[in-house]
C-alpha cells in the first residue's frame, strides 16, 4: 500500500516564515524601546509615541505565539524575549516584589491617596466613598480649583485638617504645621505648582510634596491637529516640564530620607524626564504596585502620570490605583512604611 505524502513542505514553509517574522518583531521591539528610551520626553515625535497606546506593541503575540506553538517551536524563545520587552520595558507591567522580600516593620505608617480632580468634573461623592473605604491619612489632590466641591468630602469632619493653596489641597489626619509654596510666576503660562507641607505625625514630623507639572495635552493635540508651530511649542513645553522636573526634585532631595511626593507629574517612567529627575526616588507602583498601574485615561490614552515617590527613609508595602470618581485622573493610594528609626 502506497503511503500519502506528508504535507511537511507546506509546514516547514510556514515554520520558517513564523521564525523570520518572530525575530524581526522581536529586533523592532528592541529598536523602539530605545528609540523612546533615548528621544522620549526629549524630542516632540518620540513624546507623543511615547504618551500614546504602546499596548499595541504586544498584540502581534496574540498571533504569533499560537503559530509558533504549532508550527515553530523554535520561534517561540524569539517570541518570549518580545513579550519581556513588550511587557516589562515598554508597557512597563509591574511585579511587586520588593515587599516579599522585606518583613514587615512595627513603625509608622501612612497611606496616601493622590489624584487629580480636574476642576469641575471632579465627583466629591465618589472620592468621599473611597476614602471612606480605603482610609488613608493624607490625601494629595490636584486641580482643586472648586473649593466647595473639593472640601465636601471632608468639611465639617473634626478629623481631617484641611488647607488649599491655589490649585492644591491636602487633607490630613494629622495637624499641618508648616505650607511652603515652590511655584514660579514663570510657569503660569504652562502650567505646574508645588507645595511642600510638613505634617506633625504621632511618630514624628512627615515631610510631603504635592506636585503638579506643567500638562502636555493642549500641546499633543495641536501636533494631532497638525496646527501651525505646534512641534515647536510642544518642544518648548519639554523644556519647560525638564526645568520644573529639575528644581523640584532639587528641593525634595535636600529634604533628606524623610520626604515624601505625591501628584500629577504628566511625566512617564520611561521618559528621559523622569530618569534624570525622579528616578533616585522611589516610586511606589514601581516597587509595590501590581500590574500597568494607568492613572489617566481620555481619548484613547491609557498612561501612568500620576506617582508616589519617597526619599531612603520610607519604603512602600502597596500601591494600587483607585477607581473612578469623575475625573480623566484615577486616584492612586499607597502604604508607606518608615523603616529608620528617627
Amino acid at each position: 500500500m502506497n503511503k500519502q505524502p506528508r504535507p511537511t513542505g507546506l509546514r516547514n514553509r510556514l515554520g520558517g516564515a513564523i521564525a523570520r517574522v518572530s525575530w524581526t518583531y522581536l529586533i523592532v521591539l528592541i529598536i523602539f524601546y530605545f528609540f523612546l528610551r533615548i528621544w522620549g520626553d526629549d524630542w516632540w515625535l518620540a513624546t507623543l509615541m511615547l504618551f500614546g497606546p504602546i499596548w499595541v506593541t504586544a498584540l502581534p503575540l496574540a498571533v504569533l505565539a499560537p503559530t509558533a506553538a504549532l508550527v515553530s517551536r523554535r520561534s517561540l524563545v524569539a517570541l518570549a524575549l518580545a513579550a519581556y520587552v513588550a511587557f516589562f520595558l515598554l508597557i512597563d507591567v509591574c511585579v511587586p516584589w520588593r515587599p516579599l522580600i522585606h518583613p514587615h516593620r512595627l513603625t509608622q505608617h501612612l497611606r496616601i491617596l493622590t489624584c487629580n480632580v480636574h476642576g469641575k468634573v471632579f465627583d466629591g461623592p465618589a472620592l468621599g466613598q473611597l476614602i471612606e473605604q480605603s482610609g488613608p491619612d493624607v490625601i494629595l489632590l490636584q486641580e482643586a480649583w472648586v473649593a466647595r466641591q473639593a472640601v465636601a468630602p471632608f468639611a465639617g469632619d473634626v478629623r481631617w485638617h484641611w488647607r488649599r493653596d491655589g490649585e492644591l489641597a491636602i487633607a490630613s489626619r494629622y495637624p499641618i504645621s508648616s505650607a511652603e509654596d515652590f511655584g514660579d510666576p514663570r510657569w503660569s503660562k504652562w502650567g505646574g505648582a508645588c507645595v511642600r507641607y510638613h505634617l506633625a505625625a504621632p511618630g514624628g514630623e512627615v515631610c510631603i510634596f504635592n506636585i503638579h507639572l506643567a500638562s502636555p495635552h493642549t500641546q499633543f493635540q495641536a501636533v494631532i491637529d497638525q496646527k501651525s508651530d505646534s512641534t515647536e511649542i510642544l518642544e518648548e513645553h519639554l523644556a519647560v516640564r525638564s526645568q520644573q522636573s529639575q528644581k523640584l526634585s532639587v528641593v525634595a532631595r535636600a529634604q533628606g530620607g524623610n520626604m515624601m511626593l505625591g501628584g500629577d507629574f504628566n511625566t512617564i517612567c520611561e521618559g528621559s524626564i523622569y530618569r534624570e529627575s525622579w528616578a533616585q526616588f522611589a516610586d511606589a507602583f514601581t516597587t509595590a504596585g501590581l500590574g500597568i498601574g494607568h492613572t489617566y485615561f481620555a481619548e484613547g490614552a491609557a498612561i501612568r502620570i500620576d506617582h508616589v515617590m519617597s526619599g531612603s527613609q520610607w519604603r512602600c508595602r502597596r500601591c494600587r490605583v483607585g477607581p473612578d470618581v469623575g475625573s480623566p485622573h484615577r486616584p492612586l493610594i499607597a502604604d508607606m512604611e518608615w523603616i529608620q528609626t528617627r
